[in-house]
């Protein structure tokens, strides 16, 4: 399986995957109030910062590329569903471009 992740999409998921970490939450407790604060952003148009200010880390929103481990706005998935076991790699355009450079110059010499 092969696709694209966007940062903003990254950015629309978190409410559902905050609600599906913390499926409960009392009255009066940070959890509840980071959740209706999630519920409030405008998906389509808030930050990773805006979000960062609500949880308290980065974590949730990042797009990160396994090689490199630069935060980017838009990587390339390959492999299986996220998993225990699955097997991935999420790469940014520049490493994947670099690796088809390797792939090109070991197919000429063969």
């Amino acid at each position: 399986m092969i696709y694209l992740i966007h940062r903003r999409d990254v950015i629309k998921s978190v409410p559902t995957r905050w609600k599906e970490q913390y499926p409960k939450w009392y009255e009066d407790t940070t959890r509840q109030r980071q959740t209706q604060a999630l519920d409030k952003l405008d998906l389509n148009t808030c930050s990773p910062e805006d979000i960062k200010a609500i949880i308290g880390n980065d974590s949730w929103t990042e797009n990160e590329c396994h090689e490199c481990k630069r935060n980017v706005d838009t990587i390339i998935f390959i492999g299986d569903e996220p998993d225990y076991d699955a097997k991935y790699v999420q790469i940014c355009a520049d490493c994947l471009g670099m690796a088809h450079q390797l792939m090109t110059q070991k197919d000429s010499v063969e």
